[in-house]
């Protein structure tokens, strides 16, 4: 699904470079500083995780420089380009449990995060979940 989606926006902005110029080339001409927030903990296997993790890798394959913040308890196997927000909390949100992180030592990592990797475009896969302080960071 992610490579579909991806591939949609990428023809959708080729062939409409008349309106989309800005776009055109951005994603087309220029490499993007690109930063993916995940509120869900990256070392746990899901759907979200999955995605944010295979769009870096076909940003990436076509020449961004991707860096991707999320939660991992396990931080010795990080995927690449991936910065850990730090240990996780299990919360029941959404029906489910979401393994999540927050707090001080989230809040500082994701500071570091953001000020370090000099971003042009920063999305979140879930801005209104209760995680990854990115928003409250202060940029």
């Amino acid at each position: 699904m992610t490579q579909q989606c991806a591939d949609f926006i990428g023809a959708a902005v080729r062939e409409h470079t008349h309106d989309w110029h800005m776009m055109q080339r951005v994603f087309v001409e220029d490499s993007v500083r690109v930063g993916l927030v995940s509120p869900y903990a990256i070392d746990v296997p899901g759907g979200v995780q999955q995605h944010v993790l295979e769009l870096a890798h076909w940003l990436r394959g076509h020449g961004h420089q991707v860096s991707v913040l999320a939660p991992a308890d396990d931080e010795s196997a990080l995927p690449e380009g991936v910065t850990s927000a730090g240990g996780t909390v299990s919360v029941r949100y959404n029906g489910s449990v979401a393994r999540l992180a927050f707090g001080p030592l989230a809040s500082a990592r994701t500071r570091r995060w953001v000020t370090g990797v000099a971003l042009m475009s920063c999305t979140s896969t879930n801005p209104l979940a209760p995680a990854c302080p990115c928003w409250h960071s202060g940029r």
